[in-house]
């Protein structure tokens, strides 16, 4: 995916039920990968609140996550 808006508050304001108020808009690629949560949950080690997983990862966590589908 790639951005194509600044962030902004409620650009979808029904998207997420409203719980999720500061967005931004995306462009889906050919070449973007889904990658099931399964897969990546052992690796994100902190979680907000015990449920969605810190926005933030940090340098060790991205290097695995991308060589999941390797």
């Amino acid at each position: 995916m790639k951005p194509m808006s600044q962030g902004n508050e409620n650009i979808v304001p029904e998207a997420w039920k409203s719980a999720f108020p500061a967005q931004i808009r995306f462009e889906y690629l050919p070449e973007t990968k889904t990658i099931p949560f399964k897969l990546i949950e052992k690796i994100i080690k902190i979680y907000h609140k015990g449920i969605y997983p810190e926005m933030e990862l940090d340098e060790e966590q991205v290097g695995k996550i991308l060589r999941i589908n390797d």
